[in-house]
Order: structure tokens, then sequence, then C-alpha cells
């Protein structure tokens, strides 16, 4: 097919001129009334070492035109919007120098979930048996109940925002009955004023 057309003088300063107008060197060529296929051929004839004529002269001229008109684009933006030209120009960022960059998205933050440490059965068995063990002491078995219910218990990840203790059932400040599914509190032992217990 390239037979049929020739880089004539004429054309070749048609197509450099759209080109450097601003049109991309194929689409020049097109317009010009060169196939594709063959503009490319002859750019490709003409950037061989030792290209011969007018091959030569077509590459050569199409690369000016075209390096003339990016250079106009980039002036132009910088005149007109030096933050786009910053942003995409020769003062981005990269991995070499620093620069400008397009900001940062934010990351969504991970959802957060409340752990109520009381709840887990290890701990509810030790306080049950220590509750139980009170028995005999009323004031201590309820001032242990409401250490329980005043302390933070229900924590998210990471520690804040907590919530409170809920002591195991049947241990409500003041409360002297049973424990679930135990027998009623046992009466406190007396003692002398030495502190031993009475027999």
């Amino acid at each position: 097919m390239s037979h049929r057309f020739r880089p004539t003088e004429a054309l070749i300063a048609d197509i450099a001129n759209r080109v450097q107008g601003g049109a991309f060197p194929h689409v020049a060529a097109e317009a010009a009334g060169v196939p594709t296929e063959v503009f490319h051929d002859w750019m490709e004839r003409g950037s061989q070492p030792g290209a011969r004529e007018p091959y030569r002269s077509l590459a050569e001229r199409v690369r000016h035109a075209h390096g003339h008109a990016r250079c106009m684009a980039e002036i132009d933006l910088h005149t007109n919007n030096s933050k786009a030209w910053l942003l995409n120009g020769p003062g981005k960022n990269s991995d070499s120098l620093p620069g400008w960059s397009t900001p940062v998205k934010g990351q969504p933050k991970p959802e957060r979930h409340s752990v109520n440490v009381l709840a887990e059965p290890q701990l509810q068995a030790l306080l049950t048996s220590l509750l139980e063990t009170l028995s005999p002491y009323p004031e201590a078995r309820a001032a242990l109940a409401t250490a329980l219910a005043a302390r933070p218990a229900t924590r998210p990840p990471g520690g804040s925002s907590p919530g409170r203790a809920t002591p195991p059932t049947g241990t409500t400040p003041g409360h002297r009955g049973a424990l679930p599914g135990r027998g009623p509190a046992a009466a406190p032992v007396p003692q002398d004023s030495a502190g031993h217990r009475s027999s």
C-alpha cells in the first residue's frame, strides 16, 4: 500500500504543520490523506541509522513539530494552571525526588466492638466463689459487690469509652441473700475482743 503514497515536500510540510498545531502525528497523517499504517512505515524508515530521503526529513520534522506542540502546551499550562502543572508535570512527586502529589484519601475507621471482661466464664466463676466465701461477712460482701458494680468492665478495643461492670446475679450492693442455686447466707460467727472466734 505504501507504494501508492509518496512523502513529497508539500505532504511532509502539511503533516508537520498539523502536528505543530497540536494534532497527534498519526491523526495529522490521516487528515493529510495518508493511512496510519503507511505513515508508521515512513516514520520507521526515517528513524533508522543512515535513513534515506525523504523519509529522514519526514521523521525529523514530525518529531520537531511534536516536541514544539508539547512544549507550548506545557508553557500554557504553567501560565494558566500552575497547580495542575506541578501535580502532573515536572514538579510531581517521584521515587527519586520529593514533589507535589494528590491529597491522600482518608482511610475508613475500623468498626469498634465492646468487650465485657466480666462476662468471661472463668472470671464469673472466680467472682462467684469469692462472694460465696464472703457470705459470713455481709459488710465485706456488700463492699465487694459495690466495687464490682462501679468498676469499668465493658471496653472497646483501645481501652476508650468503658462501660460499667455487671456483678454476678445476686450480688447487688447491700444484698445479703443467697447466690443463685445456693442456700441462705450463713450468719456471721461471733468473735471476742481479740478477734478470735468464740466456740
